[in-house]
């Protein structure tokens, strides 16, 4: 596998992990605090087909799984 393969394997498994987390989410409280709009979150869940910004992976991402640090 190319390292693209894998960066890109890589994402397409942290955005699944993000519409499983956004499921049971309220799209709005979720929008406040990443502070993306609201319909970019819902299309998350809504719209697999669609790709997303790695801006916006990040926000979600470290809303729904901070680190421990």
């Amino acid at each position: 596998m190319s390292e693209v393969d894998h960066i890109t394997k890589t994402i397409e498994d942290q955005v699944s992990r993000i519409r499983d987390a956004l499921k049971d989410r309220m799209s709005t409280k979720v929008a406040e605090a990443t502070g993306l709009h609201v319909n970019t979150v819902r299309n998350i869940v809504r719209r697999p087909e669609k790709s997303f910004s790695l801006s916006t992976i990040k926000k979600l991402s470290a809303y729904l799984f901070p680190s421990k640090e």
